[in-house]
C-alpha cells in the first residue's frame, strides 16, 4: 500500500481500503490524508474525499516503473536491427489480431471488433457523447482494454510516432497506466475513481492539432474516469465542447479546473499538459453517476450541456441511454463495412501499421455514408469545410429530393475527413486498397453516392447501404436489401 508523500500533509498514513460507509471513509480521510485541524464544512469534506495521484508515496516507485517501460521500447527498437540480450515479448498488434482472426481466434476476433467499433465511434460522436467499457484482467493480473494492456497500447504506439507531441503525451499516459494498475492491484479503485482530463494541446497550432487527430472544429476534451463496479473495472470516458465554433474562444480549461476544485484538486495556473499528468482519486460517495456527475459539474459552470450550447432541461441520464443506444446501432454496420473488410485484407498487410492505416480508412467512409441520414451524428465531424454540405444533405434526405442530396453528400465525401482520438497512426499515407478496383471501363464516366439509409421504402429493412448511380443523365438505386429503384 502506498502511503503520502510530504506534499499530502501527513507522511506516515496508508490509502484506506475495502467497503466503508460514508461516515467512516469521512472519519478515516480526515485522520489519514489531511491536516486534522481542518473545519468539518463542505468544502473540507470534499478535500477528504480525494487526493491528487502524485501526493502518492508511491509515486516515486511507479514512476522507476515508467522509466523501465521506456527502456524496454528503446530495447525492442534495437532488436530490429541488432541482437540483444534480453528476451523480449512483442505486444499483439492490430496485424497480428487480425491474421490470427482469419485463423479462427475468437479473442483475436473480439480484439479487432472492440478496435473498429471504439474508432468508429469516436470520430462519428466529439462531444455529448459518453463510452463505457470494462476492462479483463490477463493471467498476470494485468488490466486489459481493447486486447492490450497499458504497456502494449504504449510500446505498439510509441515506436511508430508520427508526431512528436504525441511521444510525449504518451509517456504521461504510460505513466497514468502505471498508476491505474496500481490502484488496481492493491484495491483502491473499490472505493474510488481515479479521474483523467485529456484536453486538446495548445502547445502546437490548431491545424498541427487536427493533424494530430484532435477535434479541434469544438476543442472537445475527454473526461476518464477508472474504477471497479460490482467486481469488473470499468473505464468511462466523457466527450465534452471545449469552445462553440472553429476559432471561438476555449473554456475547457476553466471548466476542468473549476470542476477539479470542487473536489479540492486545484489546477489553478497548471497548463493543459500538467493537468494530464496529474489525474485525481476520487471517492465514490461524490459521483453518484460516476463520469456523468463530473460532467454535469462542468456543465454548472459552463451553463451548457455537454460543453455545447443547449435549451431546455438537460436529463443527463436519458442522453446516457441514447449513447448505449448509438452503440449498439453502430455495431453492425461496423461489423460489415469495417471488420468483415479488414479481416479480407489481412493476407495483404506488410508493416505493421498496415491494419491500422486500413481501418482509419474504413471507418472513414462508413462514418461518410452514415452522417447525412443520422442526425446523432454531429454534423462538424467531417471538418468544418464539410460541414454545410452535411446539413443540406440531411434537409433533402428528409424533404425526398435524392437528387440535391447526393450533389451535397458528393462534396462532403470529397472534401471532408475524420478521425478518431489521437493516436500515433494517423497517417494520410494510405495503405492500398485493391478491393474496390473497377472493372466497367467506362467507369469513369459513371457518377456513384452511396450513403446508409435509415429504412428501405420499399421492404422497411434498417440502415442499408444504398448506392445511385447515375449514367447518361438516368439514376438508378440499388439498396443493399436488394430493392432496386
Amino acid at each position: 500500500m502506498g502511503e503520502i508523500s510530504e506534499q499530502g500533509r501527513v507522511g506516515t498514513a496508508e490509502l484506506t481500503m475495502g467497503s466503508t460507509s460514508d461516515a467512516q471513509v469521512i472519519s478515516d480521510f480526515e485522520l489519514q490524508f489531511l491536516d486534522p485541524t481542518l473545519e468539518a464544512d463542505f468544502d473540507a469534506v470534499a478535500q477528504t474525499l480525494a487526493v491528487e495521484a502524485r501526493d502518492l508515496a508511491i509515486e516515486p516507485e511507479l514512476r522507476s516503473r515508467t522509466a523501465k517501460l521506456l527502456g524496454k521500447v528503446s530495447l525492442l527498437d534495437r532488436s530490429n536491427s541488432e541482437p540483444v540480450n534480453v528476451e523480449l515479448e512483442q505486444p499483439m498488434t492490430l496485424k497480428q489480431a487480425v491474421e490470427e482472426a482469419v485463423k479462427g481466434s475468437h479473442e483475436a476476433l473480439q480484439f479487432v471488433r472492440k478496435n473498429a467499433l471504439t474508432d468508429y465511434t469516436e470520430r462519428a460522436y466529439k462531444s455529448g457523447h459518453v463510452v463505457t467499457a470494462e476492462f479483463s484482467v490477463n493471467e498476470n493480473n494485468q488490466l486489459i482494454q481493447y486486447g492490450q494492456t497499458a504497456e502494449d497500447m504504449f510500446i505498439n504506439g510509441s515506436r511508430h510516432m508520427a508526431h512528436p507531441l504525441l511521444l510525449e503525451r504518451s509517456i504521461t499516459e504510460a505513466h497514468n497506466g502505471q498508476r491505474q494498475q496500481y490502484y488496481y492491484e492493491t484495491g483502491v479503485l473499490k472505493d474510488f475513481a481515479m479521474v483523467t482530463f485529456s484536453l486538446v494541446p495548445d502547445v502546437i497550432t490548431s491545424q498541427e492539432a487536427k493533424e494530430a487527430g484532435y477535434f479541434t472544429e469544438t476543442m472537445s476534451y475527454a473526461i476518464q474516469l477508472v474504477t471497479e463496479e460490482t467486481g469488473k473495472v470499468i473505464v468511462q470516458s466523457a466527450f465534452v465542447a471545449g469552445a462553440d465554433s472553429p476559432g471561438a474562444p476555449r473554456f475547457d480549461t476553466q471548466a476542468v479546473t473549476k470542476t477539479a476544485l470542487s473536489f479540492g484538486i486545484d489546477y489553478t495556473g497548471a497548463g493543459i499538459e500538467e493537468i494530464l499528468s496529474r489525474p485525481a482519486l476520487i471517492h465514490k460517495s461524490m459521483l453518484p453517476d460516476l463520469v456523468v456527475t463530473l460532467v454535469q459539474k462542468s456543465d454548472k459552470y459552463t451553463g451548457r450541456f455537454f460543453g455545447r450550447p443547449h435549451q431546455g432541461p438537460k436529463d443527463y441520464q436519458a442522453h446516457l441511454t441514447e449513447c448505449h443506444r448509438r452503440e449498439a446501432s453502430a455495431e453492425s454496420l461496423v461489423e460489415e463495412f469495417v471488420v468483415e473488410p479488414l479481416l479480407a485484407a489481412a493476407s495483404r498487410f506488410r508493416h505493421p501499421t498496415d491494419a491500422n492505416k486500413y481501418l482509419d480508412q474504413l471507418n472513414d467512409k462508413l462514418l461518410k455514408k452514415t452522417i447525412f441520414t443520422d442526425k446523432s451524428i454531429d454534423s462538424n465531424v467531417l471538418g468544418a469545410i464539410a460541414t454545410d454540405h452535411v446539413e443540406q444533405a440531411r434537409i433533402y434526405y428528409a424533404n425526398g429530393d435524392f437528387r440535391r442530396m447526393e450533389r451535397e453528400i458528393l462534396e462532403a465525401q470529397r472534401l471532408g475527413s475524420s478521425s478518431s482520438c489521437p493516436t500515433v497512426y494517423k497517417s494520410r499515407v494510405e495503405f492500398e486498397d485493391y478491393s474496390e478496383s473497377e472493372d466497367d471501363e467506362d467507369s469513369s464516366q459513371l457518377e456513384v453516392c452511396e450513403f446508409i439509409s435509415k429504412e428501405c421504402p420499399k421492404c422497411h429493412a434498417k440502415n442499408v447501404l444504398t448506392t445511385s448511380v447515375k449514367k447518361n443523365g438516368k439514376t438508378t438505386y440499388k439498396g443493399a436489401c436488394g430493392c432496386v429503384g
